[in-house]
């Protein structure tokens, strides 16, 4: 019975220990850019954007696919970021209680 009750500890420390690391991670932001830095994104590590700032200048052309292409791959970029951001702070969380591969959480 002692092992359960030290393994139900360490289940409810681990869960709450990753349950601050997602907080930290939703104030945690990356940046990404595409064409040049004309097309910015900040992304919050919780898989969300914050902020997309596009240059005045790829506004002039009449060109809304090009626009379009921007401002998509600097969303994807840096949620691509973010995520990889995620992964290795979670990937520490739980190698440090010996469980290796869980990650995604």
């Amino acid at each position: 019975m002692a092992s359960i009750s030290k393994l139900m500890k360490k289940a409810s420390r681990m869960q709450k220990e990753i349950a601050e690391a997602q907080a930290k991670l939703a104030d945690r932001t990356v940046e990404a850019s595409s064409g040049g830095g004309a097309v910015k994104v900040v992304a919050k590590c919780d898989g969300t954007v914050e902020s997309i700032s596009i240059d005045p200048g790829v506004l002039e052309g009449d060109d809304t696919a090009m626009l379009e292409d921007l401002v998509l791959t600097a969303v994807n970029n840096g949620l691509v970021k973010a995520n990889e951001v995620k992964e290795q702070e979670m990937d520490k969380l739980t190698q440090s209680y010996g469980i290796p591969g869980l990650t995604g959480i």
